[in-house]
């Protein structure tokens, strides 16, 4: 992928439907994401055991209150067409 091609991606990845407006739930589930999955890698660096079921539920979790949080501010998000909201 190139990057020209991964930029946008990220860019469709953590903006809204207009696709230029940031989406702070979307950055927020990337961290969360992110943060759960450092752990359990800083955990496997330092030999400690790492419970996939708990791994599992805490990804579930981030990922689901993530999709409410976007799901629940649709409503607000600008339109995209015509750059009007």
């Amino acid at each position: 992928m190139s990057a020209a091609g991964l930029r946008r991606w990220a860019t469709h990845l953590f903006s809204g439907k207009d696709n230029r407006t940031a989406d702070m739930a979307r950055h927020a589930w990337a961290l969360a994401n992110l943060a759960i999955i450092g752990t359990a890698i800083a955990s496997l660096c330092r030999g400690l055991p790492v419970s996939l079921t708990e791994l599992a539920t805490a990804l579930s979790i981030a990922n689901a209150s993530a999709a409410a949080a976007v799901k629940i501010k649709e409503s607000t998000e600008p339109d995209g067409r015509d750059g009007q909201p």
